[in-house]
């Protein structure tokens, strides 16, 4: 699922020493796939709001 090289050993050894560690894995990936999606549907808007007003600026063209 996740991709190699992402958190070298060492780190995850550091965190099985803690007892809520899958927890705190768990929300750090949460969080991490919420801003990830956020910046997606932040790029996407700014993608479609150029065409949109370039849109506009054809239809108002055309009339």
């Amino acid at each position: 699922m996740r991709k190699k090289g992402r958190w070298p050993p060492s780190k995850m050894k550091k965190f099985s020493a803690d007892p809520f560690a899958s927890h705190k894995m768990k929300m750090k990936m949460k969080l991490a796939r919420k801003i990830r999606l956020r910046r997606k549907r932040l790029v996407r808007e700014r993608r479609m709001r150029k065409k949109g007003s370039w849109q506009e600026r054809s239809a108002l063209n055309r009339r």
